[in-house]
């Protein structure tokens, strides 16, 4: 385990069965966040930013996903270091490591909530998974976290429906839910999903008010780079399951290396800009048409014979960045 990290993810591979054949949804990828850090996980939709989440959180569906390799490293609060990989989902220490080691916020919080059942209830069942806790215990846990996050009044709301409250307020109980058993790191799924722009900013500032409240990391998975400048302090890129390139959000920002990251800056509309807004040319290709070389070399203006040849390995391009681009052979060295 990386030193100091709250978790080390090396050389994952997740793959799924299909009636079409074998899906690689991750391929190879590494990386690691430091207790109380924001890491943040961008790329298109289908990239493996979700499923190398839920893998994480040893939520795979089963029987069609599987961990073909690697190992997801944990520091717990008791000091041991378990390999999440190497749990059965439905296990005791599993279920103990989830909520309240680590959490996630879901992408749609109306799928996410039981729509029978009431947004107080909800909570208070996940509080009870801890064995010592009572039920008049958890109820005021609950309607503590419910004012904690901006869900008042917290009485009339814990009695309520999913139904009942609006996409922003779902977005916050399902925060609540999450934090409820203080965990030492929150996976967020796109948490602002369909959200519209001053809703999102709301949720925002109360995960980063949350975080720092919490103490906790963060890892945040998002297509929205502007999210990504908010709120993280070192960003992955993915691709096609691969990280292509990692670095500070600074680096990300101002000093893009890989072809893909800089399309994607690119891509950003600026207030004032008049020029057609920039695009990555092509689309990702099918996961059973899968180019030889460089994965991104079909999309790429910079691709040169060795791209449609050979997958390039990472290559340090400044400290603590890196990118998976033979630019970058002769500058770089490999990491």
């Amino acid at each position: 385990m990386a030193e100091d990290s709250l978790i080390t993810v090396r050389e994952l591979k997740v793959s799924f069965q299909t009636d079409e054949g074998v899906i690689k949804a991750v391929d190879n990828v590494s990386f690691d966040i430091k207790p109380g850090e924001t890491l943040g996980v961008v790329g298109e939709s289908g990239c493996g930013k979700s499923v190398t989440s839920l893998t994480i959180m040893n939520m795979l569906p089963k029987p069609a996903g599987k961990i073909d390799n690697g190992s997801i490293i944990f520091s717990t609060s008791n000091g041991d270091s378990i390999d999440i990989t190497k749990l059965d989902p439905r296990s005791r220490e599993m279920r103990s490591l989830r909520g309240s080691e680590i959490s996630m916020i879901f992408q749609e919080p109306m799928s996410s909530l039981t729509p029978v059942y009431t947004i107080g209830r909800q909570i208070v069942e996940s509080l009870l998974m801890e064995e010592e806790m009572t039920k008049e215990i958890a109820r005021e846990k609950a309607l503590e976290m419910l004012e904690l996050v901006g869900i008042v009044p917290a009485e009339q709301r814990f009695r309520e429906y999913p139904h009942q409250f609006s996409g922003g307020m779902r977005q916050r109980a399902m925060i609540a839910m999450a934090l409820c058993r203080s965990p030492r790191l929150l996976i967020a799924d796109e948490p602002t999903t369909a959200l519209d722009v001053t809703i999102e900013a709301q949720i925002l500032d109360l995960l980063k008010d949350m975080k720092d409240r919490l103490k906790m990391a963060l890892m945040i998975i998002t297509h929205d780079l502007g999210v990504i400048g908010e709120m993280a302090d070192r960003v992955v890129v993915m691709y096609m399951g691969k990280i292509v390139e990692r670095a500070s959000c600074v680096d990300i920002f101002y000093r893009a290396a890989h072809p893909y990251t800089k399309g994607l800056l690119q891509s950003i509309p600026v207030i004032g800009r008049k020029e057609r807004l920039h695009t990555i040319k092509g689309s990702v290709p099918g996961q059973f048409e899968l180019p030889e070389g460089c994965l991104f070399h079909p999309r790429c203006p910079k691709a040169f014979d060795k791209c449609l040849a050979q997958e390039p390995p990472e290559f340090r391009v400044g400290e603590d960045h890196g990118a998976k681009c033979w630019l970058y052979e002769k500058v770089g060295e490999m990491r």
